[in-house]
Parts: C-alpha cells; structure tokens; sequence
C-alpha cells in the first residue's frame, strides 16, 4: 500500500507544533487528524487554480493543503511516502 502525507506545523517562536495530518493510503479518502479547532478549517480548500478540493479528493487534496500553508508562521511539510511517525499534536 502506497503511503503519502502532510504534516501541518506552525512556529511558536521556539519551536515547531503539528497541527494537522493529512494521511492518504493510495485510494479513497485522505484522513485528516489533529487539533480539532485546525482540523475542522481543513474539510474544503482551495487549489492553486480555484478549484474546491476536500478529503475526498485524494492525493490532489494533498497537494492543495500543500500549497495552501505555506507561510513563516503556519506551514505544510512537501509530500511524504511511507508510513507516518507517531503523531502528538499541540
């Protein structure tokens, strides 16, 4: 099974918390875990060329919370294989 994801990170001035993950498992729906306040902002974005895109989307949802957060503050790791380390969020 092909593994991708996203871990969602901001800088606290110190140091970098996880946010959100993003897990998608080659087919079906991309599993989105986390803060539940982040988490839920994270149902519908918007890709680079306006199209909605949701969990559901995949691996092109991925790639829209990939470019979505992409600040000093508050961003998305590139896309990774494999499987995830465990998470602690917060």
């Amino acid at each position: 099974m092909d593994i991708s994801y996203v871990d969602i990170v901001k800088f606290d001035g110190e140091r970098n918390v996880l946010l959100a993950r993003c897990v998608w498992k080659g087919s079906g729906a991309v599993e989105v875990t986390g803060l539940p306040e982040f988490v839920s902002d994270l149902q519908s974005i918007i890709d680079p060329f306006g199209n909605e895109r949701t969990p559901t989307d995949g691996l092109e949802y991925l790639d829209a919370v990939v470019s979505n957060f992409r600040t000093p503050y508050l961003m998305a790791t590139a896309i990774q294989k494999g499987e995830p380390p465990a998470a602690k969020f917060g």
